[in-house]
Parts: structure tokens; sequence; C-alpha cells
């Protein structure tokens, strides 16, 4: 009788599967915060750490100096999509960045 139920299940969970795929790109991903995070390229990597130094332009994350550029994006767990100005130093967050060392995407770690 297992048997004969699994074999029920195989056709729904694939059903489930493609419908998953179909509506959600395979590298859409998101933080532990739950941010949306792109696929990284090549040129790209991901780190976290606290903020030691920010003003306009740059800042410095565990002794790391990172441009800021307009492009930059910005979340919090609180409001979502944000601006620079809601972070501050000694904050725990993460961030994707380029070979140039620009923040294309950071976020505030809970």
């Amino acid at each position: 009788m297992n048997i004969l139920k699994s074999h029920r299940l195989i056709p729904a969970l694939m059903i489930a599967f493609m419908l998953q795929a179909s509506f959600f790109p395979a590298w859409a991903g998101v933080c532990e915060e739950g941010y949306p995070l792109p696929e990284l390229h090549t040129d790209q990597f991901r780190g976290e750490g606290r903020i030691d130094h920010i003003e306009e332009g740059h800042m410095v994350i565990e002794d790391r100096v990172f441009q800021l550029t307009p492009e930059t994006e910005y979340f919090t767990h609180v409001m979502g999509r944000g601006s620079v100005h809601l972070f501050h130093e000694g904050m725990a967050v993460g961030f994707i960045s380029n070979g140039e060392m620009e923040v294309l995407i950071l976020w505030l770690k809970k």
C-alpha cells in the first residue's frame, strides 16, 4: 500500500517542481535575512562584517575599503529597501561587491 501511495506522490511532486521552476528564475535567491540576492558573476563576491567607518561615497567593513555608488542597493529587515542613511558604524552587514570594490547590494544583518 505504501508503494502505491508513493507512486501517486511522484507526479504531484513533478508538477509542483515544474510550476516552481517556471515562476521563479533558477538563480533567484535570498539571504538569511530575506533580501533578494542575484546570481553572482565571476567578478563579484559576497561578504559580511561590521561597518568600521561610513561616509559619502565609501565605507570600511572589517578594515576593507569599499566604494558606494548611486547604483548601490540598500536593504534593512525593518523597512525592506532603504538608503545609505540607515547604516551606521558598528552595524553588522552583508554585501555583494564587484572586482572594483564597489558595493552592489548592502543589507543589514539581524
